[in-house]
């Protein structure tokens, strides 16, 4: 018999395979707009040109309309174009995931649009979330680094007293994220004194070293503007999620990249996601495109990250955690997993805190 199926040169099976697939798109699409709309900021899902596909509330309500009315519309028929992530969409690929860019939407409100893909390779499309961040509205993150700039422009300030300025103000902002994830403050000053100990077993110059500790007590910073329910879930996050947690090392960069650093803190914290074989994010560099302040806190957040207890993962051992890593194989930086090795073994890895905070985790749960 023939059907239609056969007809239009499409075999039962294959029909079934493209059935499946809609499904399959039908399913993560609604997966996403269900997280879209639970965010705590604006933000819409939209096609590369700009085509709206889903906008959240607080997107409607920052456009001065209905959610619903928004859906099919372009970016630029809801605000003027020159105000639109439009040139960031086109930066934006499988190749080049994340990235942000600065738009005024009028009020005097100034925006950190951050843009992410969202590639599926099954439905051959790739559409874009932006998220738009009124970073000027959290006053403690803002004006902590808004002095840190102010503080490294007095030129008329000693170097010394402008250096400890500039670490204190550091440590101030490490310290925002206490109250609401003290999971990630303890973390970030646990991955200092890996980071530090990694450095001084390959011999680093101090350089690195002052770069290392302080991009290592803000390099999740950008966890900030990350919902806490994303990072205390103990189920997997769905595509739409998982883009928007990592986001952070982004947002991180943007909120440090105007303090004029003697050391490459921003980029440092930018980076510590990548991998030494593209595999990493959010720009998916490789090999010596990645600092050595990046390949070191990398390795140092991936140890201390994996001995950790998590709500989604239980904590592993350091020697769990070291063969682990062999089996990733060229991701990290050999020297640096071999100096770490070294140092485990010589007793100077001190995981101590997060084993601690494992077991009296275990006992309260």
């Amino acid at each position: 018999m023939t059907t239609p199926e056969h007809r239009s040169g499409r075999t039962p099976v294959i029909a079934a395979h493209d059935s499946a697939v809609r499904d399959d798109a039908t399913t993560k699409r609604g997966a996403w707009r269900a997280t879209i709309d639970s965010l705590s900021r604006p933000a819409i899902l939209a096609t590369q040109d700009g085509r709206i596909l889903r906008a959240n509330p607080l997107f409607a309500e920052l456009a001065g309309r209905q959610a619903a009315t928004l859906e099919g519309l372009f970016y630029w028929e809801v605000f003027p174009r020159r105000a639109g992530p439009l040139d960031l969409s086109l930066r934006l690929s499988p190749d080049y995931p994340a990235g942000s860019e600065t738009v005024a939407l009028g009020g005097g409100v100034t925006y950190e649009v951050l843009g992410s893909v969202l590639h599926a390779p099954k439905r051959r499309t790739t559409e874009y979330l932006y998220r738009f961040i009124d970073v000027s509205a959290d006053l403690e993150v803002c004006t902590i680094a808004g002095r840190m700039a102010l503080a490294k422009g007095a030129l008329a300030v000693a170097n010394s007293r402008l250096e400890q300025t500039l670490v204190n103000a550091v440590k101030a902002l490490a310290g925002t994220m206490q109250v609401r994830d003290p999971y990630t403050a303890a973390h970030q000053t646990r991955v200092v004194s890996v980071a530090l100990a990694i450095a001084d077993e390959l011999g680093t110059t101090q350089a690195v070293r002052r770069c290392l500790e302080l991009a290592g007590l803000v390099h999740d910073l950008g966890k900030h503007y990350v919902p806490v329910e994303f990072l205390l879930r103990p189920g997997p996050l769905n595509p739409a999620e998982l883009s928007i947690v990592r986001q952070h090392s982004q947002i991180g960069y943007e909120l440090l990249r105007n303090i004029e650093f003697d050391w490459p803190v921003p980029t440092a914290v930018h980076q510590h996601h990548e991998r030494l074989d593209g595999s990493g994010y959010p720009l998916a560099v490789a090999g010596e495109e990645i600092g050595i302040e990046a390949r070191v806190l990398a390795v140092a957040d991936t140890i201390d990250a994996m001995v950790s207890h998590r709500p989604y993962r239980i904590a592993m051992t350091p020697d769990m955690a070291f063969r682990q890593i062999e089996r990733v194989g060229g991701a990290y930086d050999r020297d640096i997993v071999d100096a770490a090795a070294e140092v485990a073994r010589k007793g100077r890895l001190d995981l101590s805190a997060a084993e601690d905070a494992t077991r009296t985790r275990d006992r309260q749960g």
